[in-house]
């Protein structure tokens, strides 16, 4: 973003969510999302409400056919699986809250979160951040700080500088 917004020749149109687009190419779906100024700050986001989370996990339940894993949440939820853990104090506790039973936990083991980020980060040519992680990992975020106590703890058990 910081490289394309000083671009001088005015070719790119700043969207919500950081997406970019050329300002001389139509899309398809135009209204999906709002169009930005660039180098305006923008107010930030209210913050979900517990019913709005709840109707968010209805829908995405709908569409899956099945209770959604923080991992589906992240992926193509409305809400991040953060906003369910701050509001509800955890995904289990949410789910317990709207009367849905938490299914027994997968028991991952450290072998298979290491190499799943190995292949993410051979794939992407780069250590994941956490947002890489929960959008194109196998695994979220929360399943490695599950088993290690954080992503900076996960990375200095297998030896990458954080």
């Amino acid at each position: 973003m910081t490289e394309i917004q000083p671009d001088n020749r005015n070719r790119f149109s700043f969207y919500q969510g950081a997406f970019v687009g050329l300002k001389n190419k139509q899309y398809e779906n135009p209204d999906q999302f709002s169009i930005l100024v660039p180098n305006v700050k923008q107010k930030r986001r209210k913050r979900a409400s517990k019913e709005e989370l709840i109707t968010a996990y209805y829908e995405l339940k709908e569409t899956l056919g099945h209770i959604p894993t923080t991992t589906e949440i992240d992926k193509r939820g409305k809400h991040k699986s953060h906003q369910y853990y701050k509001k509800f104090g955890g995904w289990n506790k949410f789910l317990e809250s709207i009367g849905e039973t938490p299914s027994k936990k997968k028991n991952i083991s450290e072998e298979e979160l290491i190499a799943t980020y190995y292949e993410l980060k051979t794939t992407l040519g780069h250590i994941p951040t956490t947002r890489e992680l929960n959008t194109l990992g196998k695994y979220s975020y929360e399943v490695y700080r599950q088993c290690f106590g954080g992503w900076k703890k996960f990375l200095k058990s297998i030896g990458e500088k954080t």
